[in-house]
């Protein structure tokens, strides 16, 4: 076990093991030499903000409820008996009508 007196030195020792770093088979090249050959040849990200969610529509119960994974969630009363998209996070739903978020509430945990 290495002795590293304080987080500096152990940050430094860490910084210069993966600058250092030759993969096997990549001809002594280091892992950053192979990033910065890499580099220009990657696509630019996205103009628009990937939504990590699924989409799906429910229809909202006379209770004022929509049920989404086996699990209920509320909506305004006055949305009784209309469809509404569902947007699934994986920590949250969000529900719409149309335009308007009508609801927002976090996902309960998932059983394994």
């Amino acid at each position: 076990m290495p002795d590293i007196p304080d987080w500096t030195t152990l940050n430094i020792t860490f910084r210069d093991a993966a600058r250092a770093d030759v993969l096997p088979r990549c001809e002594g090249q280091s892992v950053g030499d192979l990033w910065n050959a890499e580099r220009p040849q990657l696509l630019p990200f996205p103009a628009r903000r990937f939504r990590a969610a699924t989409v799906t529509t429910a229809r909202v119960t006379n209770r004022a409820w929509i049920q989404h994974q086996r699990a209920y969630y509320s909506v305004p009363v006055r949305r009784v008996g209309q469809r509404v998209r569902v947007d699934a996070y994986w920590d949250h739903l969000e529900i719409w009508a149309g335009t308007e978020q009508i609801a927002h509430h976090p996902r309960p945990p998932r059983e394994v």
